[in-house]
């Protein structure tokens, strides 16, 4: 039972830190409209160390992002006991996190449905109300002057 436990909390774990790649990712997606080439993406491996680059089409990525439990990882860095590998390429593989993981996934998708993240803030970093979470509306005003 314990090492259920341990297992669900590594699956946590891993999740969170995933998650947190693919943040990145989807602000490089927004940055990477204006570009002439394609974008290359951080790896969204559960390694916070982890420093490699991912090449993926536009239709690619969008197909990762279509399920919010899969993540894209370098070749090699999917963790059996924390996610299942749903497809490869000669270039990523597509990883769904497992157990308590998946749910974390899902819940920390930038692009849910109600626009905002478990913690209440959209993905620009504002809640529903129009403040960051330092108090600023993103026009600069302050919570306690309005």
């Amino acid at each position: 039972m314990a090492e259920d436990a341990t297992l669900e909390r590594q699956r946590i774990r891993a999740a969170r830190s995933q998650a947190m790649f693919r943040e990145v990712n989807e602000r490089i997606v927004e940055l990477s409209r204006s570009w002439s080439a394609e974008p290359l993406f951080v790896c969204e491996c559960e390694s916070t160390d982890c420093a490699e680059t991912i090449s993926v089409t536009a239709d690619e990525y969008e197909a990762v992002r279509s399920d919010p439990g899969c993540f894209f990882v370098a070749l090699g860095h999917n963790v059996l006991a924390v996610e299942e590998t749903v497809s490869s390429t000669d270039r990523y593989l597509v990883v769904r996190k497992l157990g308590q993981g998946h749910d974390v996934a899902v819940e920390f998708d930038p692009r849910r449905a109600d626009g905002h993240s478990a913690d209440g803030y959209s993905a620009d970093g504002y809640s529903a109300d129009g403040y960051s979470a330092d108090g600023h509306s993103a026009d600069g005003h302050s919570a306690d002057s309005d």
